[in-house]
């Protein structure tokens, strides 16, 4: 999905940080990106969370609102980007920990589950 690399480096995000984000190791992140592997639904729903987007930007492209989204990132400094980035995620003071990030998960598959299971009734 080449959309991811470009928000990535649109917001100058480290490929390590990231990946430490959705706690997924850096090679399947990368072929997340080069689209080598399919990405498992709850990874997209976490990284429309990071970036403060609209789940659509990852499949329709980038627009004028997630590019300045993008670029406020870029201009933050490294430590503001992480905690930003982090608490998009997390939610507001959650330290970054393996745990949090699954809870995270979790909380997503539950959701998607329990979504889809109101629509079969």
């Amino acid at each position: 999905m080449v959309i991811l690399s470009e928000m990535r480096l649109a917001a100058d995000i480290d490929v390590s940080f990231l990946t430490k984000l959705l706690s997924v190791s850096k090679y399947a992140y990368l072929a997340y990106e080069d689209g080598s592997r399919i990405i498992p639904k709850e990874i997209i729903y976490m990284l429309a969370k990071i970036y403060d987007v609209d789940i659509n930007v990852l499949f329709n492209g980038i627009d004028e609102k997630t590019k300045l989204a993008l670029l406020k990132i870029k201009l933050m400094s490294k430590e503001d980007k992480k905690n930003y980035l982090t608490s998009n995620l997390l939610g507001n003071g959650i330290k970054l920990t393996y745990h949090n990030v699954n809870k995270v998960k979790k909380k997503i598959l539950n959701d998607l589950c329990t979504t889809k299971g109101n629509e079969t009734s």
